[in-house]
């Protein structure tokens, strides 16, 4: 059984700061300032605290939460709930105002990893919001980014009422992105393999992880996986229970076209392909099973990747099979959360799909960002009109072999048996082409269903600093003739998924939008969280398609002239 993961979980730390006034007042009937202001104060407080509790990480487990034992009006009080959130080894932190405070005074310091939002209230019986805006001043002042929460209507004191509905969503949109950080923090990316074909995003930089991502990499000669291949140092009645699963669940989808006899398929799975996909977990997480107590540790690995082409892939079977079983969200144990594996080693495309699973919980997609068509060129070469499915033309992602097999099916189906059933039905194993893979393997031929939102993630190397891309768009089904005609130019045993960007032309993201060969894409449109927790690393992003009206990050971002000017100034978050 592979190991969990190793790290502190992300725990949020909510406070309310109140007016510390204690002295009497006549027309108070609650005596002071700080007593009436007490009931609605820790009203708001529990909400929150409430909202948060309800949140789930993408493997579907809940967030710690901590609530400040007292209300801060002061610079005790703040040192008194600063203790408590550091003995909880809180990272993420909410500060809920409804009142006025002293500003400055009730923040905390000396911690400027904890990702902060302040949360108001929009009131006219108490300056919550002015309280926001005094302390928002302040971080910027000291070049501390804070993300502000503060609904567009004026809020009743009603303490039945609800939090409004704008504070709420970007309550848990900020403690997403967050959570997503902590995640990250202080795991490992397990470098399977060495570059790739001369490909960018495989050439492993370990301070792009450990400056921007809070990560380490971790190297492993393909020789490791070779060596325990050799050795059989692999859980045996696991890969036994894999191998049933396998020919039972895709029975009559494994190589249709009997391009190999049975037999040689029967080999090829059981000899390499599943011993390489466990292989390769036990590598990223270790197992118990394992006899060898360092090989049994693991590298505490969030995501890996492995080289492949060509240095494997020219005489052993390549990772088509790990690659897309270990990517999606089910395999003969059923529903698991993915376990993200880059091809050819392409750890900037692969911290892409790692983004897309943990602000989802559903599987990311890599593909090569193939080819642009467009309208004209297939009415000429097909005779069809395809101007009312893709009025600027379609992206065509294919990768060359793998990917996670829930592309293959709609995500909303429910419940998740229902689609893991439906990404099975999907999806046809072919035998790899042996022109790009002489060692053979097996490669994943699906189509990705059409009308989904997606977006597209990819992470940008320059020298040692980082940009991101990000763009929405949705997938199209294209009429059958002319997806074979697009199939057959490229290699029709490979996965197909074919995108339409949303408010842009789709052919600037093919020409400018995307640098590398390789992007990845998540189910959703989540660009605004992307960009969400790109400020929260200080990542900036160069091109994306997001309308300004949903864009979330500090007002330090506009006090410093925008977000590559911001991200300049203050430098990757664990530099």
């Amino acid at each position: 059984m592979i190991r969990p993961l190793v790290g502190n979980p992300p725990t949020v730390g909510v406070y309310a700061t109140i007016d510390p006034r204690t002295y009497p007042v006549p027309d108070i009937p609650e005596g002071s300032v700080k007593a009436q202001q007490m009931p609605v104060v820790m009203n708001r407080l529990d909400k929150v605290v409430k909202l948060v509790e309800s949140i789930t990480m993408y493997d579907g487990t809940k967030l710690k939460v901590v609530k400040g034992s007292v209300p801060v009006g002061g610079p005790r009080d703040a040192a008194i709930v600063q203790k408590e959130f550091e003995s909880a080894g809180v990272s993420i932190v909410i500060n809920s105002m409804c009142t006025w405070s002293m500003g400055w005074e009730t923040s905390f310091f000396g911690h400027p990893e904890w990702i902060t939002a302040y949360e108001a209230m929009n009131g006219t019986a108490w300056p919550g919001a002015v309280l926001l805006n005094s302390k928002r001043a302040s971080a910027t002042a000291h070049r501390n980014p804070v993300f502000c929460i503060y609904p567009p209507d004026v809020e009743d004191m009603d303490p039945s009422a609800p939090l409004h509905p704008e504070s709420i969503k970007r309550i848990t949109q900020f403690v997403k992105s967050a959570s997503a950080i902590a995640i990250m923090r202080g795991k490992s990316y397990a470098s399977i393999g060495h570059v790739s074909m001369g490909i960018a995003g495989s050439e492993l930089v370990s301070d792009i992880l450990a400056q921007w991502f809070g990560m380490k990499h971790v190297h492993v000669d393909q020789l490791e996986l070779y060596m325990r291949l050799q050795k059989g140092m692999f859980d045996k009645a696991e890969a036994k229970k894999a191998s049933e699963w396998f020919f039972k669940s895709f029975k009559g989808r494994i190589d249709p076209a009997k391009k190999r006899t049975t037999a040689q398929i029967k080999k090829l799975v059981d000899d390499y392909l599943i011993p390489m996909t466990l292989i390769i977990r036990d590598i990223m997480r270790g197992n118990d099973v394992i006899e060898d107590e360092e090989r049994s540790q693991g590298l505490n690995a969030l995501f890996g990747g492995t080289a492949g082409q060509r240095y494997w892939t020219d005489w052993l079977p390549n990772f088509d099979f790990p690659e897309a079983i270990n990517s999606s969200t089910f395999d003969w144990n059923g529903i698991r959360p993915p376990i993200v594996h880059a091809t050819e080693n392409d750890y900037l495309n692969g911290m892409g799909m790692m983004w897309a699973v943990l602000l989802t919980g559903f599987s990311g997609l890599f593909a090569d960002l193939r080819t642009y068509w467009s309208p004209k060129k297939i009415r000429d070469a097909m005779g069809i009109d395809i101007e009312s499915i893709a009025p600027t033309g379609f992206l065509h992602l294919i990768n060359s072999g793998p990917a996670a097999l829930d592309w293959a099916t709609d995500p909303s189906l429910t419940p998740d048996e229902k689609r893991m059933e439906s990404a099975i039905k999907g999806t046809v194993w072919e035998p790899a082409s042996l022109g790009y893979f002489p060692g053979d393997g097996l490669s994943t031929h699906f189509v990705t269903p059409g009308n989904l939102p997606i977006t597209m993630i990819r992470f940008n190397r320059i020298g040692t600093d980082l940009t991101v891309s990000v763009i929405e768009g949705h997938t199209i089904d294209l009429p059958e003739k002319v997806a074979e005609y697009v199939r057959m130019r490229t290699d029709p045993t490979w996965p197909d998924t074919f995108v339409v960007a949303d408010c842009i032309d789709t052919f600037d993201v093919m020409s400018r939008g995307i640098d590398p060969n390789h992007v990845s894409a998540a189910i959703g449109h989540i660009g605004e969280e992307v960009l969400t927790m790109s400020a929260m690393l200080r990542i900036p992003v160069d091109y994306h398609n997001i309308e300004e009206c949903r864009i979330f990050r500090p007002t330090l971002w506009t006090r410093l002239g925008g977000d590559r000017e911001t991200c300049k100034v203050l430098g990757p978050l664990y530099a």
